[in-house]
């Protein structure tokens, strides 16, 4: 095995390994003049997700294969002086059972940590390099769909005045949708009436009810992007493929006629690359059926280049992590409003959590992140009653810990839905800690669940009484001032019921003076 050798630092040259269901690939990318420059890519072919599709597991072999390859890269990286580097696994690793397995005999036999990442997270990635990459101002986007079709799972979001208001995300990729539907059972035209009916059964009319609302612009990345591109005829602009309507309509149609050997003669490519075309070129023409566009903006980039401007461009960091919150939280209170929950108590509650969380800072030592979970899990602390109201803290927590958040990981939705699942009558044991968190996840949930009980209590009533809150902290209290001229007895009671709970977490005292403003 090739361990990491003792190299020369060397900040302005990195690389992105990325283990996906048909190779092992790895890029080398330099900084130079503030660019990023390509200066090597490697791919080892490997069909895991064959494997992984028919036993759900990826074998010893495959295992022994990866980390042949990846000593190899690891050697190229030595050559290179490369010291800053990303590995990560898509979807064939999210769906093998054996999965933590094999990333654990990775890290023994070739030092060297892969990190699965979930669809959500490379979404984000993905989606916030497409807008980089396609020059569109973020602000600017309207009535826009942008999808991700990856060989195992498809991603869209649609923005609306510069914000996201919906995201989703399927597990019907291009490679799956190979796998699920066999090219030698049946004709071609059953085979095609099979794939269009099976691709409307997963885009259903939840996908048609939140999309097809005048959307009048499409843009997509992934699978067979350049390669459907050629084939109507469309050249590269900056990584940029302009694809008619018209144009993608009559190859799909000629496709819709050709056997696969035929394609395969025709367009020079291999039997297997012959039936991704075929599957992807009937998700670009569904995902069109969504939109009122009269064209299709391809933007030919990969997760490894999302990831490579994160490595090189370290300002590009914060500005992913902004897009990420502000996106996060818009499809937040697009679900909210879809369940029909009460807005204006909800950003009370997110203005009052907030306001003491920054206040708070030195205490408990969170970072913007964490700042994230906390506004979240302040928009949707209601969800449960949707269920039940009998037991909301309950519906809530099996509500969001399933919730696909834009940006999150699985780890980050169950705290979410931990924090959120609380209040000041349901109070928490500091002493415990919560199920299916670790130690240090337990403790940052106890500081985000007395921030929002506190919060919440704040406008227990629901009714927005107050008409204004500061805060100020001293060496041992937090005060919350706050204006009204409206009877808070309801308020002051749930305040009060949280400040043990406060004193216990943050080691200070919790008060709260209620002023009637002067003039209204």
């Amino acid at each position: 095995m090739n361990k990491r050798k003792n190299v020369k630092e060397n900040k302005n040259i990195a690389a992105v390994i990325t283990i996906g269901s048909e190779s092992v690939n790895m890029k080398v990318a330099s900084l130079s003049l503030g660019e990023i420059k390509l200066v090597d890519t490697l791919s080892y072919p490997l069909n895991l997700g064959h494997e992984v599709f028919v036993t759900k597991k990826i074998s010893f072999e495959s295992l022994k294969e990866i980390s042949k390859v990846l000593d190899g890269f690891m050697r190229i990286m030595n050559e290179y002086g490369i010291t800053q580097y990303k590995a990560v696994a898509t979807s064939v690793f999210r769906e093998a059972t054996n999965r933590e397995f094999v990333i654990d005999q990775l890290k023994i036999r070739n030092d060297i940590n892969i990190e699965v990442f979930g669809l959500d997270r490379a979404k984000s990635l993905i989606f916030n390099e497409i807008i980089r990459r396609s020059g569109i101002d973020e602000s600017s986007l309207a009535n826009t769909l942008i999808s991700y079709l990856g060989t195992g799972s498809i991603a869209l979001s649609v923005y609306k005045k510069g914000i996201m208001e919906y995201t989703r995300n399927f597990s019907i990729g291009s490679m799956k949708l190979m796998e699920i539907l066999d090219m030698d059972d049946g004709t071609l035209d059953e085979y095609y009436t099979a794939l269009d009916e099976y691709i409307d059964s997963v885009l259903d009319k939840v996908v048609y009810e939140n999309v097809n609302k005048g959307i009048n612009n499409i843009v997509l990345s992934g699978s067979m992007v350049r390669t459907i591109a050629k084939q109507c005829g469309v050249e590269s602009t900056n990584g940029n493929y302009r694809i008619k309507l018209e144009a993608i309509e009559n190859f799909y149609n000629q496709l819709r006629k050709m056997p696969l050997n035929d394609m395969c003669k025709k367009f020079n490519i291999t039997a297997a690359d012959a039936e991704l075309l075929y599957t992807a070129s009937a998700l670009y023409i569904h995902l069109l059926k969504l939109t009122k566009a009269n064209e299709i903006v391809a933007v030919d980039t990969h997760i490894s280049d999302a990831l490579m401007v994160q490595l090189l461009l370290k300002s590009e960091k914060n500005s992913y992590e902004e897009h990420v919150a502000k996106n996060a939280a818009s499809c937040a209170r697009a679900l909210a409003k879809h369940y029909g929950w009460d807005s204006k108590h909800y950003e009370a509650v997110c203005k009052y959590a907030l306001a003491i969380f920054d206040k708070l800072k030195k205490l408990h030592g969170l970072n913007a992140r964490r700042r994230l979970i906390l506004e979240l899990a302040c928009i949707l602390h209601e969800s449960g009653s949707f269920i039940n109201t009998h037991h909301k803290l309950l519906g809530t927590y099996d509500i969001l810990k399933n919730t696909e958040f834009y940006g999150l990981t699985a780890e980050e939705s169950l705290l979410i839905a931990t924090t959120a699942s609380t209040d000041e009558m349901h109070m928490i044991d500091i002493t415990e800690p919560f199920e299916n968190l670790s130690h240090k996840n337990s403790l940052v949930v106890t500081k985000l669940c007395t921030i929002l009980c506190v919060a919440n209590a704040l406008d227990k009533s629901q009714n927005c009484k107050f008409d204004n809150i500061s805060l100020k902290l001293k060496e041992n209290e937090l005060i919350v001032y706050a204006e009204t001229d409206k009877n808070v007895h309801l308020e002051k009671w749930a305040f009060s019921e949280c400040t043990t709970l406060f004193e216990d977490v943050f080691g200070i005292k919790l008060r709260l003076v209620v002023k009637t403003p002067f003039f209204k």
